[in-house]
């Protein structure tokens, strides 16, 4: 009786082991306003002229554009040293964060 049990046992946790775990649900992708991006309410406005980058700040390749001192942004995201924000003119890129400035 018990070799029974142990064999069951044996069984059972072959079986178990042989599962595959379920791999983690991916991020979400960064849902953009559905709003015009002209009707979004400016939040912060860029201090410095900064860089921004399209798909992620990656810095091993050019930046894809740059926004210039005094543009007023709606920031959509804050990811600690990058942030991602939108323009008035609908372009949505990654900033440094450290040249944002809330307007007050």
């Amino acid at each position: 009786m018990l070799r029974d049990v142990l064999i069951a046992l044996a069984a059972t946790l072959s079986a178990c082991s042989s599962l595959t775990p379920t791999p983690p649900k991916a991020p979400a992708p960064m849902s953009i306003p559905s709003q015009n991006a002209a009707d979004l309410p400016k939040t912060h406005v860029l201090i410095s002229d900064s860089p921004y980058y399209r798909n992620g700040p990656q810095q091993a390749r050019p930046s894809d554009g740059t926004f210039s001192a005094g543009t007023e942004v709606t920031l959509l995201q804050n990811n600690g040293s990058y942030s991602i924000v939108q323009s008035a003119e609908g372009v949505t890129g990654h900033v440094a964060t450290a040249a944002l400035q809330p307007i007050e």
